[in-house]
C-alpha cells in the first residue's frame, strides 16, 4: 500500500504541465474523477487489489481540491485522456500547476495517514 500511494502521487505531479485557456463548459466533477481514477488504475496495472480503491480515493481528493482552480479546457482534457501519457501532456497555466501540486501533496498526506490507521 505504501508503495502504491507514492507512485500515484508522483504520476499526478508529473502529469500536469498546464497552460490556461478559456473555452467550453466545465465537465462535472464526477466525470473528471472517474476519468482520472481510470487512468491511474490502468497505470498501476492489474494484480494490485488495492489499486481501484486507492486510485478512486486519490482522484476524488485531487479533483475536489483543484477543480475550481482548473479551466474548462484542462478539465475536459483530463476527461478525454485514456492514458497517463495523455494526461501528462495536458498544458495549462502556472496557477493550475500550483493548484494540482498542492492538491496532490494534500491528498498524498491524507491517504498515507489513512493507510497507517
Amino acid at each position: 500500500m505504501k508503495k502504491v500511494l507514492p507512485l500515484i502521487c508522483i504520476l499526478i505531479l508529473a502529469l500536469f504541465t498546464l497552460t490556461s485557456c478559456a473555452g467550453d463548459a466545465k465537465p462535472s466533477r464526477e466525470a473528471v474523477k472517474a476519468s482520472l481514477a481510470s487512468v491511474i488504475e490502468d497505470q498501476l496495472g492489474e494484480g494490485n487489489e488495492e489499486a481501484p480503491a486507492k486510485a478512486k480515493a486519490y482522484a476524488e481528493c485531487v479533483v475536489d481540491e483543484a477543480y475550481d482552480d482548473l479551466s474548462a479546457r484542462t478539465l475536459n482534457k483530463i476527461v478525454e485522456a485514456k492514458t497517463i501519457t495523455e494526461v501528462s501532456n495536458i498544458e495549462g497555466s502556472e496557477d493550475e500547476r500550483t493548484a494540482l501540486d498542492n492538491a496532490a501533496e494534500k491528498c498524498q498526506g491524507k491517504l498515507l495517514a489513512e493507510s497507517d490507521n
